[in-house]
């Protein structure tokens, strides 16, 4: 698909700086090579193509937004606007300068729990309110504890560029292609210190690692965890890697450390652990039911609040020009670190206080809702 683009007097300025750090990630990693050899020259990226006979239901008459996709002969590709005909045809494309020169600018989003209902569906107008901020010019920032395969598979519909914010902070990606932008391991050392304070407490905990450019899970035989743990284990099978010893860990950069247990054992833990230097420990609350919940340890700078701190200060958008939507624990420091938050009507008391609004529950649409909020602020888009 041809498509035209903006030249170097209109760049967008959020756009080209999360390229221009995904640029500079895949130059350490000897993945680019320019023309001369030194990586000088990015070549786009291709779109997500849209399919020319069906076009995707959500999408005509909407106009549709592609994202940057890289730097070419000097100039960075701005966003453009693609208008998709209801007749199903080879959409026109204009190009039209897309920014939010006033109000909110980023908005961060968890995934379950704010924008999945219960079953794990995203409902249709939580969808169209995502699509209908990507078209204002507001950047969206997925902001979840889950693996880049999981939340691939739950924004498959969205046919958008846009960051994510992995492993509740862990590491950040571009999302379709999935490159990595930044990760936030935790040191060898700290790992195996964790994961030995943790048996020591009687959990089970496994470990998300970055190998050879994969994540995997790495655990010890999952039979002897407790049914909560072992279903959840059993869904990432794809990428399991099973061990004898969890403290004898593979090379690999050790991104998170999770363990599933009883509500009680997991506020134990959670009570012993925070006294360790260098490590964040905490909580993203129930996994299957009240009764059992996850413990999580990550690297001390390593936060879904840090994360999107370091993402805003590389896109230029400051703290007031973000909000943020959540519902549960781990989401409390990334409201601090946006200058509007919403709570979903199905968070915890603790996380609706720590909230400025609170919108409906994740079963009401209450996303939706929030970010219609947000986008219609006085002074806004």
């Amino acid at each position: 698909m041809g498509l035209l683009r903006l030249q170097d007097k209109h760049p967008h300025p959020h756009a080209a700086g999360l390229h221009r750090l995904l640029r500079r990630e895949r130059l350490r990693r000897g993945e680019l090579r320019g023309e001369d050899g030194t990586g000088g020259d990015l070549r786009p990226q291709k779109l997500h193509p849209f399919d020319r006979r069906r076009p995707h239901p959500h999408l005509a008459p909407r106009i549709r937004l592609a994202q940057v996709s890289g730097r070419r002969g000097g100039r960075w590709e701005a966003l453009l606007l693609l208008r998709i005909r209801p007749s199903g045809r080879l959409p026109r494309a204009e190009a039209q300068y897309s920014r939010a020169s006033m109000g909110y600018k980023l908005i961060a989003l968890d995934l379950d729990g704010t924008l999945l209902t219960r079953s794990g569906e995203m409902s249709d107008r939580v969808l169209n309110a995502l699509i209908s901020a990507l078209e204002k010019g507001v950047l969206i920032a997925i902001c979840t504890g889950r693996r880049f395969a999981d939340v691939k598979r739950v924004l498959r519909e969205l046919r958008a560029r846009i960051p994510l914010i992995l492993h509740n902070g862990a590491m950040i990606a571009e999302f379709p292609s999935g490159d990595i932008i930044a990760r936030f391991p935790i040191p060898p050392s700290k790992a195996s210190e964790a994961i030995k304070a943790m048996k020591r407490l009687g959990l089970n905990p496994f470990v998300y690692a970055l190998i050879d450019g994969e994540v995997r899970l790495i655990c010890e035989n999952p039979l002897g965890m407790n049914p909560s743990a072992r279903r959840y284990v059993s869904n990432k099978m794809d990428a399991a890697l099973i061990v004898d010893e969890l403290e004898r860990l593979p090379d690999g950069e050790h991104l998170q450390i999770v363990a599933i247990d009883r509500r009680e054992k997991v506020e134990e833990g959670l009570r012993a652990l925070r006294g360790m230097a260098g490590i964040n420990v905490m909580t993203s609350g129930r996994v299957y039911d009240e009764g059992h919940w996850f413990l999580e340890i990550l690297d001390g700078k390593a936060s879904k609040a840090e994360a999107l701190r370091f993402l805003s200060s590389l896109l230029g958008i400051p703290r007031e020009s973000i909000a943020a939507v959540g519902d549960n624990y781990n989401d409390i420091p990334m409201f601090r670190a946006a200058g509007l938050s919403f709570a979903m009507g199905n968070a915890p008391e603790e996380v609706r206080s720590a909230a400025d609004r609170v919108a409906p529950s994740n079963e009401e649409d209450g996303a939706a809702w929030a970010i219609e909020e947000i986008i219609s602020e006085e002074g806004g888009i």
